[in-house]
């Protein structure tokens, strides 16, 4: 084809530069006929691959990159370095009317190619000189020979030699280039102008006209400047990569594991750098694992930044522009492999914690265990906060934590715990133990019954045993109720079935020891048997009540009567007369009484105690004994002696209290005209004691008068009360002598 003619003359053409300022290899080839690749059928990942897979970026490869030519003349453009005097400058020409044409359209893809162009190429022939320079030296390796001689025509001074700068040569359709040689038309003087200077059609170009609109000044000639350094990576240029799909997977699979591996591949480091500085935050947060574990905040944000790297690194392999160091499978395969990873991290951490928790369970179990040692160490009385606090931490173990360690240790420290409470059990301190054996019973309704397993019956036997054994132990001497609680508690058990012989056999042997020196504390003990017999449930009381009543009945008669012989009047006095008004029915109830009025009368004259009043009355004669009444009050009078016995005065209605016993001894009781209540007894000889008092009142040792009757006489005897110091007190009846 041949070249195209712009307006003015000017032959344009496009051509393809490389990078660095030389021509592309396109045109080169030209001649040949097609052999060589045309401007745009070079792929631009060709070259990019070739960088980055370590090669050398050739500057004669054919690349991507269009230019301008420059001015040209009809065969070719015109090249500095032809022979000496053969260029002619602008002024020189004159002014030309060709104007340079629109250049056109670049291939897609390329447009950025302009701008990549080195500065220092440049058109046309203006300032061409140095026709001997190195024209390699400016465009690398794609001009390997400098410039042709200045008289035989330089291989670069016309196209299609055989020295042309790499992208120069015929224009298509031209079977090849001009001779070896000058060209026509170019010998020492310029150019001729215009394309009739030579049948090659070889000439100088036109003067060049202003240039249009939009445009600068032409490029200088090829060769000409600094030449750039190749760039770092090839020019991102030509149509966005094809997605895909296998690369984004992998890339967001790999960064979900939380290293920052999908931005590895990527070459992103800073975010790869946060993604392991978030996993690293985390660790050293997390770890070493407690009891707490992580906050649910800080998991949540890591589980999102994880995400959002995820689903970026996703994005960006999508169409990423270089290639993965690794096959997109390959890297899909590594991330499913390494998205284990927090998975497992979770697995650990959540182990790591658990044992974590475990340990602080068997600690709170080690401190239960400790209390209950120390509590051993004491009696139950003392220790039992201790042993509460430990059952409710057993308690919190088995409840809260059921499946862990701690908690399948519980049943073997609530055996040693048993086995700790009951220890006065197995010491033999049966009254000791009741209380702990029965805290130990109320552990099944603290705690599962499941730890208990076993142990629930423990307690039961042998408290009810330790209940039998207690209260006989304390029968008589304390309230008993232990045996009341065994037949309440355990009424089938054969301790309870051994209550009711056990108490009569008790009330027999303590009856036997009323014959000793000291009977009350017996009396006492068979009063306390009777009480905790008639509290015993069932038919139990009934059948025990008959033979304890008799033997009490029996203890305060015999108490009594010791305490009068121990010369304890007081006390046999309120024994007797309380049996009396008790076992009215009594055979001994009349005794009683007896014995109670003459313990009453030594009580205020001991003299009268001497010894127990006799139990039947002397024989032989019987004195009259007659007893007025000159007091204002019913009077009571006490007898002891031969015979024993009392009765009451009603009160003297004309009588009246005497200021002194002087005024009493000269009047009492003789005054005809008052009318004194009397009283007349029949007594034996002997010596008596009488005791007046108030009716309801105590008797005083004033009010006692001994008294000797013999056989042949009749007795007077006067009572009287003397008011002393406005009060009406008893004084000792007067007395009269019989005839």
């Amino acid at each position: 084809m041949p070249p195209t003619r712009a307006p003015g003359g000017v032959n344009r053409r496009a051509d393809v530069l490389a990078p660095g300022g030389g021509m592309g290899a396109g045109d080169r080839s030209r001649d040949d006929g097609g052999r060589g690749p045309r401007d745009g059928d070079r792929d631009p990942r060709e070259v990019r691959d070739a960088v980055e897979s370590g090669g050398r970026w050739d500057p004669r490869e054919p690349r991507d990159a269009v230019e301008d030519a420059g001015p040209r003349g009809e065969s070719g453009p015109v090249v500095s370095g032809a022979p000496a005097g053969a260029t002619q400058s602008a002024a020189e020409r004159g002014p030309q009317s060709a104007q340079a044409s629109e250049p056109p359209p670049l291939p897609a893809g390329v447009e950025s190619a302009r701008e990549t162009a080195s500065p220092g190429r440049g058109a046309g022939a203006d300032g061409a000189s140095g026709a001997g320079s190195s024209v390699g030296s400016a465009v690398g390796s794609a001009v390997g020979s400098s410039v042709g001689s200045p008289s035989g025509g330089s291989a670069g001074a016309h196209p299609g030699g055989p020295g042309d700068p790499a992208g120069f040569g015929p224009p298509p359709g031209v079977p090849g280039g001009p001779p070896a040689g000058s060209p026509p038309g170019t010998g020492a003087g310029p150019y001729p102008d215009g394309p009739g200077g030579a049948s090659s059609g070889f000439g100088p170009p036109p003067p060049a006209g202003p240039p249009p609109a939009g445009y600068g000044p032409p490029p200088g000639p090829i060769g000409y400047g600094p030449v750039p350094p190749p760039p770092s990576r090839p020019p991102e240029v030509g149509p966005p990569p094809e997605a895909d799909a296998g690369r984004a997977v992998g890339a967001g699979l790999l960064n979900l594991s939380g290293l920052g591996l999908g931005y590895v591949l990527l070459r992103q480091w800073p975010l790869a750098g946060v993604c392991l500085a978030a996993t690293a935050g985390l660790l050293v947060y997390a770890l070493p694992a407690d009891v707490d574990g992580v906050s649910g905040w800080v998991v949540l944000g890591y589980l999102a930044l994880l995400v959002l790297a995820g689903l970026d690194g996703a994005r960006r392999g999508l169409r990423a522009r270089r290639p993965l160091p690794v096959k997109p499978y390959v890297a899909l395969a590594l991330g499913v492999v390494l998205l284990a990873l927090p998975a497992t991290g979770t697995v650990l951490y959540r182990g790591a914690q658990e044992e974590a928790v475990q340990d602080m369970l068997l600690g709170r179990l080690a401190e239960a265990d400790a209390r209950v040692a120390k509590a051993a160490a004491g009696s139950f009385a003392q220790g039992k906060g201790e042993y509460e606090a430990a059952l409710a931490a057993y308690g919190r173990l088995v409840d809260d934590h059921p499946h862990s360690r701690a908690a399948e240790l519980v049943p073997r420290r609530l055996s040693a715990y048993y086995r700790a409470v009951g220890a006065p059990y197995e010491k033999g301190e049966r009254c000791t133990a009741v209380e702990p054996l029965k805290h130990l019973r109320t552990v099944p309704g603290r705690i599962d019954v499941g730890a208990v397993d076993g142990l629930a019956a423990w307690p039961d036997a042998r408290l009810a045993t330790a209940l039998y054994d207690c209260g006989m132990q304390g029968l008589g001497t304390s309230g008993g109720g232990e045996l009341g609680e065994l037949m309440a508690t355990f009424p089938e058990s054969p301790q309870a079935g051994r209550v009711e012989s056990g108490v009569r056999a008790r009330i027999a042997d303590r009856r036997k020891s009323l014959g000793g020196q000291d009977p009350c504390p017996v009396s006492a003990e068979l009063e306390r048997i009777r009480t905790t017999a008639s509290g015993l449930p069932g038919t139990t009381a009934t059948s025990l009540r008959g033979d304890a009543d008799s033997a009490v009945e029996a203890g305060t008669w015999e108490c009594g009567l010791d305490q009068f012989e121990d010369k304890d009047f007081a006390r046999a006095r309120t024994t007797l007369t309380g049996f009396a008004d008790t076992y009215g029915s009594s055979p001994n109830a009349g005794r009683a009484r007896t014995v109670a009025i003459a313990a009453e009368i030594a009580a205020a004259r001991p003299a009268a105690g001497a010894g127990l009043p006799p139990e039947r009355a002397p024989g032989g004669a019987r004195m009259p004994y007659v007893v007025s009444n000159d007091s204002t009050r019913p009077t009571v009078i006490l007898y002891t002696g031969p015979v024993t016995g009392s009765f009451t005065m009603p009160r003297c209605a004309d009588c009246t209290s005497y200021s002194t016993r002087a005024a009493a001894q000269g009047s009492a009781c003789k005054d005809g005209r008052k009318s004194y209540p009397k009283h007349r007894l029949s007594l034996p000889a002997g010596t008596y004691y009488f005791l007046a008092k108030p009716e309801g009142g105590q008797g005083e040792s004033e009010g006692v008068l001994e008294s000797s009757v013999r056989p042949g006489y009749r007795y007077t005897h006067c009572t009287y009360r003397v008011n002393r110091f406005g009060i009406d007190l008893p004084s000792p009846p007067g007395t009269r002598t019989g005839y």
